[in-house]
């Protein structure tokens, strides 16, 4: 379930439990049901933050460059640092044009 739609559905059951602590319960259930109200909200306010977080960035180039699979690969297809790092760019742009 995606967070949008599962924090608008926190927020629904939150809400339909304050309804329920407004009937006539003992004022013990009415408490309990504010609380575990108040986690779902706190719930989904915590997912929509974690969706507007910033998106992960990509790693650097000389990190990805400095590993040892992509070192073996390199060698192994016999090429060049600085054409991988020119293939890597312009793929990089062209992604980033989408």
């Amino acid at each position: 379930m995606a967070a949008k739609p599962e924090a608008g559905y926190l927020r629904e059951r939150a809400a339909a439990l304050r309804e329920m602590a407004r009937e006539p319960v003992p004022s013990s259930m009415a408490a309990r049901l504010m609380e575990v109200a108040a986690i779902l909200d706190n719930r989904a306010a915590a997912l929509e933050t974690e969706r507007r977080a910033t998106p992960q960035s990509e790693p650097r180039l000389s990190d990805v460059l400095g590993g040892s699979v992509t070192k073996q690969m390199m060698g192994a297809d016999g090429a060049p640092r600085r054409q991988v790092e020119r293939v890597m760019r312009k793929a990089k742009r062209r992604r980033s044009r989408r």
